[in-house]
């Protein structure tokens, strides 16, 4: 077993049932070794992809950390708090066992070193990378990236990805906000995107940010495996060597040029692709789209629009699964087609015009601007917007001081 104390500290919640009244932290069974562990310095975030020591616990777990790291007074080189080579608990060996039970790992490779301490930490599950893949002729790169629908829709995320040469060099850098791109439907806990790439001999960054910018995961220095050179020599016979894969030439300024033209025209007509999600053109099914969109409304849905109250403006409602508020200035043309929504309505009714032109959508977290009411998408141009979130938060409060008006009458 090992038992670590650690300097007094304020815990959260969910550290507290882990540690004894003594401040000592118990892991594993079988004989003590006793462990002294260091003042943290900081709360720090451990994503998944990236080549450190905590990285790969990270990595361990596939999901994204947060919380610190306690150094330990022993040092590395002494030995101390190691358990001994060969460790049994309860009559079975354990391999790699600070690795698995405690986050010490007692070897390295590539240059990662050990993390000779003590991490005390939690999974974040908003957003975070699940497989990266490069495409068979090294011009795609396919990113999928795990998601909590509760927390975070697929529209909210924006992924980027930079190309480095040997040298270190930027070759390309790119990034794209999914609401852009053209998206399966939302439900699914994963999503699959494929970027354009400019060669499959290069190495990446990968990084998946909220469109707020906060940065949820990322992958550092990843490479493509291209091609396994197996050489078998049976005692003094001529060794045999097999090449499983593409041994693809290097590339030279000329092929790498095109490359980068060829990943940006990709890019491009991804990007073009992507444009029915934010713009509606007369003829097109906008409701559908919008529909779409609000059955990822998260907590509660915020409504303000002027003319929403025909009868297929509700349409755009019947996915939405949270709790509904609408601020209008007209009666629903059918009151049964409101009856089996769960939605509070309020009429303004007040002297002057209502505060609101534009229509806006507000959630927990999201929200979107559109340029119309939902009868009349596709009947000329409009856009629909995300919001960004000081805009986002501006408007909510905004709707509040509404809903609270006296001139805001419930229907």
């Amino acid at each position: 077993m090992l038992r670590f104390l650690v300097p007094g500290v304020e815990l959260p919640d969910w550290l507290t049932r882990a540690v004894s009244p003594d401040g000592s932290i118990r892991v594993g069974t079988g004989d003590v070794i006793q462990v002294n562990a260091t003042a943290a310095e900081a709360v720090i975030r451990v994503l998944t992809g990236t080549n450190t020591s905590t990285g790969r616990l990270a990595a361990m777990v596939a999901r994204p950390l947060v919380g610190w790291m306690h150094p330990l007074t022993a040092t590395e080189k002494d030995g101390g708090a190691m358990p001994p080579d060969e460790w049994a608990v309860n009559g079975i060996s354990v391999r790699a066992a600070t690795t698995f039970l405690t986050g010490i790992a007692v070897t390295s490779y590539d240059g990662c070193h050990p993390a000779h301490g003590l991490l005390i930490a939690k999974t974040v599950s908003v957003a975070w990378i699940r497989q990266l893949r490069g495409g068979p002729q090294g011009d795609t790169f396919s990113i999928r990236a795990g998601l909590d629908p509760e927390q975070i829709a697929m529209w909210d995320l924006v992924v980027d990805m930079e190309e480095f040469d040997s040298d270190d060099n930027l070759v390309a850098g790119r990034r794209v906000a999914l609401a852009d791109l053209e998206l399966p439907s939302h439900g699914a806990d994963d999503i699959t995107i494929e970027l354009p790439a400019v060669g499959s001999d290069l190495k990446r960054n990968i990084r998946v940010f909220h469109r707020d910018g906060r940065l949820l995961d990322a992958a550092t220095d990843v490479r493509i495996l291209r091609a396994i050179h197996l050489t078998i020599q049976v005692n003094d016979g001529e060794p045999q060597t097999t090449i499983m894969g593409d041994e693809a030439p290097p590339s030279t300024l000329v092929t790498r040029l095109a490359a980068v033209d060829a990943a940006d025209e990709a890019f491009d007509r991804m990007l073009e692709q992507g444009v029915p999600n934010r713009l509606v053109l007369p003829g097109d099914d906008g409701r559908t789209l919008l529909a779409k969109r609000l059955s990822a409304a998260r907590g509660e849905l915020s409504i303000f629009d002027p003319y929403f109250h025909r009868d297929v403006d509700w349409d755009v409602l019947r996915q939405v699964t949270v709790p509904m508020r609408l601020i209008t200035t007209r009666k629903p043309e059918t009151r049964t087609l409101v009856s089996g929504l769960n939605i509070n309505i309020r009429v303004w009714r007040g002297g002057d015009k209502a505060p609101f032109h534009d229509r806006g959508y507000l959630w927990q977290g999201g929200g979107l601007a559109v340029g119309t009411t939902p009868s009349s998408l596709g009947d000329r141009l409009s856009l629909i917007d995300e919001m960004s979130t000081a805009v986002h938060k501006r408007l909510t409060q905004e709707f509040e001081l509404w809903w609270n008006d006296v001139s805001c009458k419930p229907l």
